[in-house]
């Protein structure tokens, strides 16, 4: 369950490609700025992403990636379907 929050189609691949850098492994902004759109990422870590206040559990980071990975056409619009970015401007 989420609140709601939601990041650009760009904002997500950044940050993906971030994350999965550092998965398996422990990472916390220690002074090290990485936003995903107005959110800060927190930390990555065994239970997930923390992103602002929202901690991320893998199994919906992989969801996300898939979705992703997913072909260009229209991709903006499918991911809006899915509730879980927005388009980007």
């Amino acid at each position: 369950m989420t609140n709601g929050n939601k990041v650009t189609v760009v904002a997500a691949r950044l940050a993906l490609a971030f994350v999965n850098r550092h998965r398996g492994g422990m990472w916390q902004s220690n002074g090290e700025v990485h936003d995903v759109d107005a959110f800060p990422l927190k930390r990555i870590g065994p239970e997930g992403v923390q992103i602002g206040c929202t901690l991320i559990p893998w199994s919906e980071v992989d969801r996300c990636a898939e979705l992703l990975r997913e072909p260009a056409q229209d991709h903006d619009a499918m991911l809006e379907s899915h509730g879980l970015l927005e388009a980007a401007k």
